[in-house]
């Protein structure tokens, strides 16, 4: 009996030193996510995506990976502005994305190809 509470023990304890988190903890703050592609429905690789919480102004930014998607993940509860960029393509824009604690939010878009060159 002895030695079984003194597993359950060293196991609580390794598990704390891990950072395993209770699922109670785990819904405390939000994830956003998504996939980029064009308008065909290709995927959209190494797209720059931008979150910024509205209030704070505080921005995180990722690249999309062989598949265009994208994660955020640990996303305190906010109101948030996601741009996507690539070049070649037009910039997109989400406003008002509310994220609530435990959440997943899903922002998704298709990117247009330029017509021609921004700058021209």
């Amino acid at each position: 009996m002895k030695r079984t509470a003194g597993r359950l023990l060293l196991l609580a304890g390794i598990a704390l030193a891990l950072g395993i988190a209770s699922p109670a903890q785990n819904t405390v703050n939000g994830t956003i996510t998504g996939t980029v592609t064009d308008h065909s429905g290709a995927v959209v690789m190494d797209a720059n995506v931008t979150t910024t919480n509205e209030a704070s102004q505080v921005r995180q930014s990722r690249t999309t990976n062989a598949s265009g998607i994208y994660l955020f993940s640990d996303m305190t509860p906010a109101t948030y502005t996601v741009k996507i960029e690539k070049s070649g393509f037009r910039p997109c824009e989400g406003t008002g994305i509310l994220l609530d604690p435990g959440v997943t939010h899903t922002f998704s878009h298709a990117l247009w190809k330029w017509a021609r060159s921004p700058r021209s």
